[in-house]
This record gives structure tokens, sequence and C-alpha cells, in this order.
């Protein structure tokens, strides 16, 4: 069987042919998720221009029985008016040489395909990663915001309508999104099982409040929806607080950031919230072992996201042993308890979490407390859960396949 999977994610393609993805769609996830069931998959996505200093730390996307279909990005509320009949019409030409399709998320490329394949009378299923009126309420402009419902009502539609769904959430996508066909939950974050010395290296590192203390993000700070904007404000109230109340012993801090976007645009709200060299920007790395091995070096991770599902780094953070802190948006209150979660765009209430998480006991609580939690996101909890999840809907769309051959 042949699969079209849709989503928003960028590539951009090689001289030689080459794609490479932005985010986590390296030619392994596909080996590994899909392939299995499925004997080749045509990805839709967003194209993007290479970067020279991108080369290295992108990941390929492509490779045997992988194809990538790369299209403009249409998410401006203009571009959907004016592209989306051209858009529409290119996506059902591949839904037509699919035996099913696969959407990831409310996004627009892959509400046009789960469109056409009803139309076609082709099973489609939903891997559900983000809630659709969050992502789109939360942009910065009149348009995004009259749209937001609108898109809330045609997600839910789009999952109601599925063959299949597997939520990245245990409750909350469920809530919002109800599906009528095969469901299931597994995270789309997975991780290696932690070993215990990184809890014990954690907790060492706590007690003996040696060093710089830092304070970490991670994501892409180009697009707004990680809240750094939120994240710098509440700092600037802790710095403040912290020169007006020395007898806290509150340590001094470096807030680090690691993603792609520029710094440039940054510098302002960093000198008007009083941050001036307490900023880093850290650029890019490989993910895996390179980002563990930042997040070590944090003492206190934050996640004011505006718009999320359920938050890999957020998790990846934890299996660290590491203290955090986020909003409300999306899973993440599956992930931390009420106490280190504050209302989206709360930024005195995250700057009042950030004080009293500077307290070492309660960071050793925090530490010990993410590290055990993050062990519901390792590769062994939630491989067999996909598994089951992928082969049921491989069954039903062969089961269609048959029926519309005969």
């Amino acid at each position: 069987m042949h699969i079209l999977f849709c989503h928003d994610t960028y590539y951009c393609k090689k001289r030689d042919g080459t794609v490479l993805s932005y985010a986590s769609f390296p030619y392994s996830l596909w080996e590994r998720r899909f392939l299995p069931y499925f004997e080749s998959i045509t990805v839709i996505g967003r194209k993007k221009k290479l970067r020279a200093d991108e080369t290295g730390v992108l990941e390929i996307s492509s490779g045997r029985n992988v194809d990538h279909i790369l299209l403009p990005n249409i998410h401006s509320p203009i571009k959907r008016l004016t592209k989306y009949r051209n858009m529409y019409k290119r996506i059902k030409e591949q839904v037509e040489r699919a035996d099913a399709v696969i959407i990831r998320g409310p996004v627009e490329f892959g509400m046009m395909a789960a469109k056409a394949a009803r139309k076609l009378g082709k099973p489609y299923a939903i891997d559900m990663c983000g809630c659709a009126y969050n992502k789109e309420y939360s942009k910065n402009n009149i348009l995004s915001k009259l749209y937001a419902p609108i898109k809330f009502r045609r997600a839910q539609y789009m999952v109601k309508h599925a063959s299949a769904v597997i939520y990245v959430t245990e409750n909350f996508l469920q809530e919002r999104y109800p599906t009528q066909g095969i469901s299931a939950y597994a995270s789309n974050v997975e991780i290696a099982t932690p070993p215990e010395y990184v809890l014990n290296s954690r907790i060492e590192r706590i007690k003996s409040n040696v060093g710089k203390f830092n304070i970490g993000l991670i994501g892409n700070f180009g697009s707004g929806l990680k809240g750094l904007d939120l994240a710098l404000g509440a700092l600037g109230i802790v710095n403040k607080y912290r020169d007006e109340n020395p007898d806290k012993n509150l340590p001094d801090f470096c807030f680090k950031i690691l993603g792609q976007g520029f710094a440039a645009q940054w510098q302002g709200l960093i000198h008007s919230n009083d941050l001036d060299g307490k900023v880093e920007f850290c650029g890019t790395i490989a993910r895996g072992r390179d980002v563990l091995e930042w997040l070590d070096d944090i003492d206190i991770y934050l996640q004011p996201s505006l718009h999320e599902g359920l938050p890999r780094s957020l998790i990846e953070a934890m299996s660290r042993g590491c203290p955090a802190l986020a909003s409300d948006a999306g899973g993440a209150g599956e992930l931390l308890s009420d106490e280190f979660i504050h209302e989206c765009g709360d930024t005195q209430k995250l700057a009042d979490q950030i004080i009293s998480l500077m307290n070492n006991e309660r960071r050793l609580i925090a530490a010990q407390n993410n590290f055990e939690k993050a062990k519901n996101y390792t590769i062994e909890e939630l491989i067999p859960r996909r598994r089951d999840f992928w082969e049921a809907f491989a069954s039903l769309a062969k089961e269609r396949l048959k029926s519309a051959q005969m």
C-alpha cells in the first residue's frame, strides 16, 4: 500500500535531490514508524530555502520508498484565500494516487487532504498533536484570531470523521476533538529510559549550588508561539525582585535559549526588561545526546508556550531531572503538577514560580518527580501502543482497498 503523509513541517531540497527536515522527521522515522505497515510514502510539507549554516544540523528525510512534495506556505489568512483552490487540487491529486492518508495535526494541508479523502472514499488517520484553536488564536493578528473558531470547527469535523486517530495527550485533545473512528493515545515524544546516574548528578548539582544559575528554553523563537517574550518579561520581574531583595539571596542567573530564530529581533525586549548580559542565544545543535547534555546544565527549564500538543522539550528536560515550569497550553498539565503550571500569558505568575523554584529544596522535589514522570514516555512504553494503532489502521486500509477492487 502507498500512503500520503501530510503535515506543515518545513523541508528543503538540496541540489542532489536530498530532502532535509526542519523538525523531527528524519528518514529513520518513516522507516521505523510507517514502512513496516505500508510499502511507500509520499510526504507533503512546506518548502523552505536552505541556508548554508543549516546543512550540518538538519536531518535527511528522504530515502528508499519515501519521496516528498514541497508546497508553498499558505498559513497567512490572505494566502489561504488566494491559494486554497490550487493547493487543494494538488493535494487531491496525491490523495487519488494513495491508498490511505495520514495527517499530523490540524494543519491546512492536512485538512485539505482529509476533505479529499472523504470525497474519494479513502481512509485517513490523524496523529493529533495540537489544538487548532489555540495555535491560530495565539498568532498576533486580528484575522487569525477571527479565523481560530472556524479552524477549530473544521478540525473537529476532520477528527470526528477520521478512520483512526492517535492522540499525543491522555485527555486534553480527546475532550476537544472526539472521534468516531479507532482511537489510541501515545505521545509523539520518544525518549530512552533515563539512567539513574542522571538523577544523581542532578541532585548533586542542586545541593552543590555552585556556578551561575541557568534558566533554559528550547524552541523556534521566530514565530512567538514558544512564549520567549513572556519568559523575558517574567525574568525581568525576577531580576528586579532580586535586586530589591538582597536578603533573599537569590542567585544571579543566565537565560539560555536553544533553537532557530534571529537573536537581533529580541534585543529591544531584553534591554527593556533590564536583562542585558543575562541572555545567551545558543543557536541550534543536533538532536539527541547534544540536547540532553545542554539540558544537564540548566537549573530551571521554562515552557511558557502559547500553543502546544505535548511538549517534546519539556519531557526531555524532565528526563534529565530538570525542574520545570510550563503554561497550561496543550497537555503540559498532564506532565507537571498545578503548582508548576501558569495560565498562558501570565508573566507575573511565571515570575513568582521561578522565584519559588530557586529554592534548593523545592528543586530537589521537582527533580525527582520530573525524572519519574518522564519514564512514562520511554520507547518501551510508547512503541507497543503505536505499533498496535498503525497495525489496526493498516488492516482497515487494506480491507477498504480490497472492497474497492471487488
